[in-house]
């Protein structure tokens, strides 16, 4: 049986990837770069000030398209003798069960992979990508046809010694049938499209994760 990770794998190889940009964050003590077509989400409307957030241009009044950044208290294991990859990879999935929590039913939601991710930062950083997907209402309707697949590609990046975990959310909404539903919820079918939505998303993580440079550290202290 092919894994969801070897076929978001191949979905990745398939893709064709935007043209990016170099954005600074949190006045400019990060820099990433974006891909094209993104805006800064503060000019019409007020964002947290651990957060920085980017939605798509012709969507800037929805988060069917977005990136957010955010900065928040690194999450440390219950046991303080659990393996640090254990730990780490328990912390990611914290992180996006939380996330995942706010747009729907967590009883809809699949997650379909967890990686590693390479990235230029101090040796004791460590960064990993939790790719998903689940069935949410638009708007919070509940008919059938309001229905849709909200796709969730999540990079943290932990830095230990700032006591800081980097969640870096790229989400993207695709229209879903009630027979995309039944599949999905029933058999773990996953529509071709949506494969492919995912295998870009996770191709433009890897990308801004390899471009994160802290400019300032500064930044970090409370």
């Amino acid at each position: 049986m092919v894994s969801y990770s070897q076929v978001l794998q191949e979905a990745e190889t398939r893709v064709t990837l935007p043209e990016f940009k170099p954005v600074g964050l949190f006045d400019d003590s990060i820099k990433i770069k974006i891909p094209e077509g993104f805006v800064d989400a503060s000019d019409f409307r007020q964002i947290p000030d651990n957060q920085e957030v980017f939605v798509a241009a012709d969507s800037s009044e929805s988060a069917d398209n977005s990136i957010i950044i955010e900065l928040v208290e690194r999450l440390e294991p219950d046991d303080p003798d659990e393996p640090s990859t254990d730990a780490d990879q328990i912390a990611v999935r914290a992180h996006y069960e939380e996330i995942s929590s706010i747009n729907s039913n967590m009883s809809r939601a699949k997650v379909l992979g967890l990686v590693p991710l390479e990235v230029s930062l101090p040796q004791s950083t460590t960064a990993y990508m939790i790719t998903g997907t689940q069935i949410a209402e638009k708007w919070g309707k509940h008919r059938s046809e309001d229905l849709m697949y909200l796709v969730l590609a999540l990079a943290v990046v932990r830095l230990p010694e700032q006591s800081t975990d980097i969640l870096i959310s790229f989400n993207s909404a695709v229209n879903c049938s009630e027979e995309a539903l039944r599949l999905f919820t029933e058999n773990d079918d996953i529509d071709s499209s949506v494969l492919l939505r995912i295998g870009l998303l996770q191709a433009i993580c890897r990308k801004v994760v390899e471009s994160l440079e802290v400019v300032n550290w500064d930044l970090f202290v409370n």
